[in-house]
């Protein structure tokens, strides 16, 4: 039999219950497994065929790469030939790292920050105006551009030195090239007012008077730069009367008063990157501070009855004498609800009296108290207790942005870079959809990276997503969605890809978009393999391999190996059969349930998580209920972290 040179080439396969199985897999093609529970679908193309693709890559690493990686165990099998390398892409969120979101885990932060830089313009902070970069090529297109008949006054501004007198200064200005001031009596040469004037804290040197004519324009530039290298980046242009005209800078530099800005870079925009990273929380977005309302979780119970909880047992019982020993002291009602206290008295016992000092027996506050504890962190019993009082709070400095706030203030449409990255991937595409290449390769490259993983996000239904969306919230469904599209977005070619029922979880409308993601991967002429049981995606299959008859030890055989088509006529193909007579179109055999009248219901009342907003529901207890909606809609919202973790 004539093979193709590019087929993956499998012979006996005897893992777990497989029974010395031979099959062949070609480039191009999407390959379905499928069978009954137990048959070994999994078995056949996860523990052999992608743990054979893995082990072959990994070899090809020096011995002192290969112990940083994971590897498979070396499958039960005659020989796999010609294996490529294989990504698995599993329906399952394994992802713990709180600085991964979906901009990272698709590769577009990494785009974006090479594209933002060269189309965000800087704005001032101070009066809210855009600054531009100065050199004094520009400066001097400025100057030209007002067209005025008068003499201009290039120059700078220099303080006297106190530990100077005024004619060493003066001397010191003539030495260095400098023959011509503003005094109050107007310019004046130096060499005939050393005498006659009394200098101010500032003095405006020139460096040359000239007319803006365009055949002034090398003198006007090279007098210009002069003036701002004398004057530490800043100069100035005056007119005859020696009223300003213009501030002369270069580079990024505020109008308003002299901030120097640093141009943009890709590591700017970067929350892995120190230099872009916010310096209070890292580049995380919220900062470990002690949580109130674990402290005091019972505002019902009175200071004297224990609300303060780190104060109730043996190890720091003390402080809570402490307190009532104070609160006797200035008055403060002990015996009163934690939330019946004024917020003079809260504030007290939080931070302590004003005339507090180490020893004086004043109170010291729930706040010293910790920060003196997190001076211990090297105790173990320490750090456990800390925890219990400690929650993730939003960065003050950056608000969430994870950026500093010199990277905020450069915007592309009114949008900082957080802000877009906060979009729906819908409202984000649609935006960057219609800007036009500029003929940059830089953000060409860049900007078209951009529009094309946005495109692969809508194609799986993840345009509810935004970027800035942390990977450990989403779904396995969603995580997988996100993989296959940074998968696609790589542009891989020649790989293994094997998926392991990626339609679970998804609604029927949404199979049809992930039909298409797989057909992409396969078009791009790589292998696609595929343990499922969906009909849709069965029928869109190139390839169907069927493992039976049976599950377990009865099972392990390949019962099918062929097209849909053939699959449909097949005698032995039980899952030919069930496309043939699928029981879900026949609903007449459904059967109506009346369920009982329920008395108790878990109320749930105006939640809110992630994309659900102020819900509320009912339901009902001691029932099989069933919470059903499209990708994304909040369902594994609702059920994991509204419902369970309450």
């Amino acid at each position: 039999m004539s093979v193709t040179a590019s087929q993956i080439l499998v012979r006996g396969a005897k893992q777990n219950n497989l029974k010395s199985l031979d099959l062949d897999l070609s480039p191009g093609e999407i390959t379905v497994f499928t069978g009954l529970s137990g048959s070994g679908k999994t078995t056949l193309l996860f523990d052999v065929i992608h743990a054979e693709g893995q082990r072959k890559y990994v070899e090809t690493f020096s011995p002192y790469v290969r112990q940083f990686l994971d590897t498979l165990p070396r499958p039960e099998v005659d020989g796999v030939f010609n294996i490529r390398p294989s990504i698995s892409v599993e329906q399952k969120n394994t992802i713990r790292n709180s600085r991964s979101t979906v901009g990272t885990m698709t590769e577009l932060c990494d785009y974006f920050k090479v594209w933002f830089p060269q189309v965000a313009e800087l704005f001032d902070p101070s009066s809210g105006k855009r600054i531009v970069f100065e050199s004094p090529e520009t400066l001097a297109k400025g100057l030209l551009g007002k067209k005025t008949k008068e003499l201009v006054y290039v120059g700078f501004i220099v303080e006297k030195p106190k530990s100077l007198g005024q004619k060493p200064f003066l001397n010191h200005l003539i030495k260095t090239g400098y023959g011509r001031i503003l005094t109050s009596d107007g310019y004046q040469r130096i060499e005939d007012c050393q005498d006659s004037i009394k200098l101010g804290k500032e003095v405006f040197v020139v460096v040359d008077r000239l007319t803006t004519r365009p055949s002034n324009r090398n003198r006007l530039v090279e007098a210009i730069t002069t003036a701002t290298g004398g004057g530490f980046g800043c100069g100035q242009a005056r007119d005859s009367e020696g009223c300003l005209i213009a501030h002369l800078h270069e580079g990024l530099r505020s109008p308003e008063d002299g901030r120097i800005f640093a141009q943009p870079s890709p590591s700017m925009f970067s929350f892995n990157s120190p230099i872009g990273a916010c310096s209070q929380c890292k580049g995380f977005g919220r900062v470990i501070e002690i949580n109130p309302e674990l402290v005091v979780p019972d505002s019902n119970l009175s200071i004297r009855e224990g609300a303060i909880r780190p104060f109730n047992g043996k190890v720091y019982g003390h402080c809570q004498n402490d307190l009532l020993e104070n609160a006797r002291m200035i008055g403060l009602r002990d015996d009163l609800p934690w939330s019946a206290l004024s917020e003079e008295e809260k504030t007290f016992v939080w931070e302590g009296d004003p005339n507090y000092s180490e020893g004086n027996g004043k109170w010291y506050g729930i706040n010293k108290f910790f920060k003196w504890l997190e001076k211990k962190t090297y105790k173990m019993h320490v750090r456990v207790f800390l925890s219990k009082y400690r929650g993730y709070f939003t960065c003050p400095s950056c608000s969430g942005d994870r950026l500093k706030n010199e990277s905020l203030l450069w915007q592309w449409r009114k949008f900082t870079l957080p802000q877009l990255y906060r979009l729906p991937v819908d409202e984000l595409y649609a935006l960057i959809e219609k800007v036009p290449l500029s003929g940059n390769p830089k953000s060409d490259v860049s900007l078209q990276g951009i529009k094309t993983r946005l495109e692969y996000l809508q194609m799986v239904g993840l345009g509810y997503l935004s970027l800035d969306r942390a990977s450990n919230t989403l779904s396995g469904g969603e995580t997988q969605r996100v993989n296959l599209t940074a998968c696609l977005g790589a542009s891989l070619t020649d790989t293994l890809f094997a998926l392991d029922e990626p339609t679970i979880g998804l609604h029927d409308q949404d199979i049809g978009k992930l039909i298409q993601i797989l057909r992409s991967l396969a078009d791009a002429g790589n292998y696609v393999c595929v343990v499922e049981h969906d009909e849709q995606v069965i029928r869109a299959a190139d390839k169907i391999i069927e493992l039976g008859p049976s599950a377990g030890a009865h099972g392990g055989e390949i019962i099918f190996d062929g097209t849909v088509a053939r699959m449909l006529r097949s005698t032995r193909s039980l899952t030919g059969k069930w496309l043939n007579n699928n029981p879900s179109r026949n609903k007449g055999d459904l059967k109506d349930i009346t369920n009982p009248k329920v008395s108790k219901y878990l109320r749930i009342k105006k939640a809110s998580r992630h994309n659900l907003r102020n819900f509320s529901q009912s339901i009902p207890l001691g029932q099989f209920v069933c919470i059903a909606g499209v990708s994304g809609s909040g369902k594994s919202t609702l059920l994991n972290e509204i419902i369970h973790d309450g």
